[in-house]
């Protein structure tokens, strides 16, 4: 839809029409107000125009009652339009707003409106952006959507280094063989590729022809796929004395960064195959279980702890430390800001790595766990909220605007979710499931991307 709302109104009431399109553009929004769409219906065949605004157009539509707005020969065109949306499609379109006593015969009895006079425009605001995100995306428009995922009880993914390439993986699987495979877009149109590898990964990623996965196995910290031969390289990284597995890593193109459960930090270099332990932990340091990574730029490392942030040169230096007060739950990094996106159970914090400061926090409508993900270019930040929840969402905020842009209905009780963004920004893949039951898994993937429109 081009509008989350079209708003129909007499003229003599345009005043509280301008304010209402003016607090929901406000919001993040798409409003129709006709003010605003004035060079467009120059020259035009009014009909025409309206008909698709209020027919085809807008995903709801705000009609303003009083007693003027039966004097209209143009309310009464927009009116016919918006009946017969609801008469087609038998949904919620029309959603009164009234001003004073007067109801047109038209308009069902039993059909909930609102009393602007008692409740306030503010209220309004308040329930139709509630209402509008049940499918309103905000600036991006919801291009595919896979369902009924049989083969994979539970997903993650990642972005590549190819545009518009996702890497998908099978993070637990009950009965099929765990899968690598990549949903991409050739000559517009989303698909999956499904390749000949069976991998099994904490965290998984892409460079050129490789791929590579953190596992879950003991004596396999590291397994190298090679996509050419489409079987698993024979050579994968064994670390003999150390028995546990990954807690996090971090891949910047050439090198994997990873922490053992032990307080050991290793790296290895996917090209050269060399491995080494860059960081240990001992006594005389408080870095014991860092469970988040993240590569910041060229030559720095976040990691996380409880409520505490700890930043690394690349070999295995402590640059720098921060307290924050609530255990940090999600960690990533925006190059466009050289700031840390921190998340905590209630917001979301952009920390200034250059000044070391917060610059920004976002409430989240929801708390619960989030996995927070931005991309090193973008001005997004998606969260996704809540997991085991009865309510799970998905969030977008822009950093510059420095607003949330919309919440969008997740599902319920999901045990399994991850989000990516492209690099640019332009493209999100959110991944939603219950892999309570492997008979019938019910995970869907949902992507989003820029609405050029």
């Amino acid at each position: 839809m081009k509008f989350s709302f079209a708003i129909s109104f007499s003229s003599f009431d345009r005043n509280i029409a301008r304010e209402l399109s003016q607090k929901l553009i406000s919001k993040g929004c798409k409003v129709f107000f006709d003010e605003d769409f004035e060079h467009e219906l120059l020259g035009k065949n009014g009909i025409d125009y309206f008909n698709d605004v209020f027919f085809k157009q807008s995903q709801y539509c705000i009609v303003i009652l009083s007693s003027n707005y039966e004097k209209s020969a143009w309310t009464q065109l927009e009116r016919r339009a918006i009946q017969a949306r609801e008469f087609e499609l038998h949904d919620d379109y029309l959603i009164p707003v009234v001003l004073d006593d007067f109801r047109p015969n038209w308009l069902l009895p039993t059909k909930i409106h609102f009393d602007l006079k008692n409740r306030g425009i503010d209220k309004l605001v308040d329930l139709l952006q509630k209402k509008a995100y049940i499918e309103h995306y905000g600036p991006f428009k919801k291009t595919a959507e896979f369902t009924k995922l049989s083969h994979y009880a539970s997903l993650k993914c990642s972005t590549t280094d190819i545009k518009n390439e996702f890497l998908l993986w099978s993070a637990n699987v009950y009965k099929d063989p765990p899968k690598i495979v990549f949903l991409r877009k050739d000559l517009g149109k989303w698909d999956f590729e499904h390749t000949k590898l069976n991998g099994r990964g904490k965290d998984c990623f892409k460079i050129k022809d490789i791929v590579i996965t953190s596992t879950y196995h003991r004596n396999k910290a590291v397994r190298v796929y090679d996509l050419n031969s489409g079987i698993e390289s024979p050579y994968y990284l064994t670390i003999d004395d150390l028995k546990e597995s990954i807690a996090a890593c971090a891949f910047d193109g050439v090198t994997l960064y990873f922490l053992y459960s032990k307080g050991e930090y290793w790296k290895f270099n996917v090209y050269t195959k060399a491995s080494s332990c860059f960081y240990k932990y001992n006594d005389e340091t408080p870095y014991s279980s860092l469970d988040k990574f993240c590569i910041c730029g060229e030559n720095r490392i976040a990691a996380s702890q409880n409520g505490h942030i700890v930043i690394f040169s690349k070999d295995g230096q402590v640059i720098e430390n921060h307290n924050f007060s609530k255990h940090i739950m999600s960690l990533a990094y925006n190059r466009r800001y050289d700031a840390l996106i921190i998340a905590n159970s209630e917001k979301i914090i952009l920390f200034d790595l250059k000044e070391k400061c917060i610059k920004r926090e976002f409430e989240l409508t929801l708390t619960g766990v989030p996995y927070v993900k931005t991309s090193e270019k973008s001005d997004f930040i998606v969260a996704l909220t809540g997991h085991h929840m009865p309510n799970n969402t998905m969030e977008i905020f822009h950093i510059g605007q420095n607003k949330q842009l919309c919440v969008i209905d997740a599902g319920r009780h999901l045990s399994w979710m991850d989000v990516c963004i492209t690099e640019d920004g332009n493209a999100i893949l959110a991944i939603l499931g219950n892999s309570y039951n492997y008979e019938k898994p019910n995970g869907k993937l949902i992507l989003l991307e820029v609405d050029s429109g």
